[in-house]
């Protein structure tokens, strides 16, 4: 049974090597009307399709068996893809990072694509899971830098600055991006990027037994006024 997982929790994949983006996928934020929709609803939203994303596409690995729904995606208002790209997520992937595998979870995926549509309301989720031999400090350094060349960069670093407060305007308050419960334990970091119904994130952790885990996602969203 398919469990659910945050942004920052865990997950596994393909235990192979991955080419590294030197340079930063363009990204185009998407012209959305603003939701009808509270953020937090979308938040939650967005958590679920993650937690599809991370756990319900199948298990990793060859098999001799026939493609099934989990190899080649499929679409009935909601469309599952068992991978997703760099230039998808619209972030580099950090030089010599590889797909990320936790014990004990191997039939999970480490990146995949889910899409909703139910015509008046869509969400578009990728999401990929990597690990590092180097530190969270020298990961986080790299990230904070070339996220900077894409855009505002919002910390949500456990030592992050305070939100921005709320704008009189309601309507184009919904579209500013703020941390919120997302913080970062110390000794991890938490960078976010657009606003509310196109953001990036990337989510770094150390691990126990040394090197660094990231957590790369991309979240869009479309609704009526």
């Amino acid at each position: 049974m398919c469990g659910l997982s945050q942004a920052t929790g865990r997950g596994v994949g393909w235990p192979r090597m991955l080419q590294a983006s030197s340079t930063p996928a363009p990204f185009d934020e998407p012209a959305m009307p603003t939701s009808a929709y509270p953020a937090r609803a979308l938040s939650f939203t967005a958590t679920g399709l993650l937690a599809t994303l991370l756990l319900c596409t199948g298990p990793a690995g060859a098999s001799d068996k026939p493609a099934s729904a989990a190899d080649t995606g499929f679409s009935a208002g909601l469309s599952v893809q068992p991978s997703t790209t760099f230039e998808k997520l619209g972030l580099p992937g950090y030089p010599g990072a590889t797909l990320y595998v936790e014990p004990g979870e191997e039939g999970q995926k480490a990146s995949a694509s889910v899409g909703v549509n139910l015509g008046f309301f869509g969400v578009q989720v990728n999401a990929m899971k990597l690990r590092s031999s180097d530190s969270a400090e020298t990961v986080a350094a790299w990230y904070r830098e070339q996220l900077a060349r894409l855009g505002p960069v919002l910390d949500c670093s456990a030592n992050g600055p305070a939100d921005a407060p709320p704008l009189a305007d309601k309507k184009a308050d919904k579209q500013v991006l703020r941390c919120g419960k997302d913080r970062a334990k110390p000794g991890a970091a938490l960078f976010k990027l657009g606003h509310q119904q196109a953001q990036r994130v990337v989510a770094i952790q150390p691990l126990g037994a040394g090197g660094t885990k990231l957590t790369l996602v991309r979240v869009e969203t479309r609704g009526a006024d």
